[in-house]
């Protein structure tokens, strides 16, 4: 918002809740690249934050440890032998999903790897934590952890082609694949419904004041009604959004601005109330595969092979 800088004083006489909005629409308009990081030698499909260090996976078959605050790179895993695709933490520790089939579990204290998953016979595609359950997909499967005893419990056989994310929400498990999306009990772990409104693969999805968006290949960002979740059946596609050129690979949600990553090499920034798309983000020159907000810092992975950090 240009101008707001320069009136800054006035700010101190409008209300509360209006300087909030002006404050958080200039963090959204004036974002800009800060500062880029390389190190990796491949793409950057994943990253986490957890006690202000950087976890970032790559298709350089590592995981690495960057120190939030100095930028630098702290430590470099390499026991995976094949591309890094998920993290999630948990409890202090990070667990990591790879195209070699297995997820290892790192303590994040040592920075030692203190257990591998083997169970897998594919690539692992997402993980998801709830209710001291570890879900993790590959294709066609979905199998469940004991968080506390690292064994699986459960494989579920119910999707037909790879699981590529996963969001729960109110004792619910979304599930997209193949131009599919499955909603599960967690309680009862039983499907319970499957929707089919997309048209090619779901990449991504997130849930926000009781809304679902999710991204495909068809390069749509669909938007569901939730509020009858206890009636599954009545779920409606109420609104899809449009301007990406590309596959939409990664979104995350941050004072009531929905940001989507693109294969277009753009991130998108839009208003969750209005719907409408408010500004673009380029720099980057290849695929945008993850991001993450921390203290109002924007931080977004690519097949560029870099790390890019966005702030006002």
């Amino acid at each position: 918002m240009e101008g707001v800088d320069k009136y800054e004083f006035l700010l101190e006489y409008l209300p509360i809740e209006i300087v909030v909005k002006i404050k958080k629409l200039n963090w959204t308009t004036d974002l800009k690249c800060i500062k880029t990081f390389t190190g990796h030698t491949d793409w950057i499909r994943c990253m986490i934050i957890h006690n202000n260090m950087l976890f970032t996976g790559s298709g350089d078959n590592t995981v690495k440890v960057w120190d939030i605050n100095t930028l630098k790179c702290i430590k470099t895993f390499t026991d995976h032998t094949e591309w890094i695709r998920c993290m999630i933490t948990h409890n202090n520790m990070l667990f990591t999903g790879s195209d070699d089939h297995t997820v290892k579990v790192w303590d994040i204290n040592t920075l030692k790897c203190i257990k591998t998953f083997t169970d897998h016979t594919g690539w692992i595609r997402c993980m998801i934590i709830h209710n001291n359950m570890l879900f993790t997909s590959s294709y066609g499967t979905l199998k469940i952890w004991d968080i506390n005893t690292l064994k699986c419990i459960k494989t579920f056989t119910d999707h037909t082609g790879w699981i590529e994310c996963m969001i729960i929400h109110n004792n619910m498990l979304f599930t997209g694949s193949h131009s599919t999306l499955k909603i599960w009990d967690t309680n009862t772990l039983k499907c319970i419904k499957t929707l089919t409104d997309h048209t090619f693969g779901i990449a991504c999805m997130i849930i926000h004041n009781n809304i679902l968006f999710t991204s495909s290949d068809d390069n749509t960002i669909k938007i569901w009604d939730t509020n009858t979740f206890k009636l599954i059946k009545t779920l409606k596609c109420i609104k899809t959004l449009t301007g990406h050129t590309h596959r939409i690979e990664c979104m995350i949600i941050h004072n009531n601005m929905l940001f989507t990553g693109s294969h277009d090499h753009t991130v998108k920034i839009w208003n969750t109330n209005t719907l409408k798309l408010i500004k673009t983000l380029t720099g980057h020159t290849d695929w945008i595969r993850c991001m993450i907000i921390h203290n109002n810092t924007l931080f977004t992975g690519s097949d560029d092979k870099t790390i890019k950090i966005w702030k006002n």
